[in-house]
């Protein structure tokens, strides 16, 4: 029999200790009363605001604005508590 040897996504989750949680996060410009789309939807992808992040549900809020910080590097230092 030949087997595969990429892993897929879901070995790759039955693997990891806890539930892993995906979300897109996005880094807004401004105070927004709607969720951007269209050409301003576009250009938050293009610029690099836009990044789908993957976390635990056990995750502390500190590990959780790590995870950000390090995805969003204009970020560091800001206050990101609600």
């Amino acid at each position: 029999m030949a087997s595969d040897s990429g892993n897929s996504d879901s070995e790759i989750d039955q693997t990891a200790p806890g539930r892993c949680t995906s979300r897109e996060f996005v880094w807004l410009e401004g105070k927004t009363k709607s969720i951007p789309r269209g050409r301003a939807w576009d250009k938050l992808n293009h610029d690099g605001r836009v990044k789908e992040l993957s976390f635990y549900q056990n995750w502390t809020s500190q590990r959780m604005q790590q995870l950000i910080s390090c995805n969003f590097p204009a970020l560091r230092g800001q206050d990101l508590t609600r």
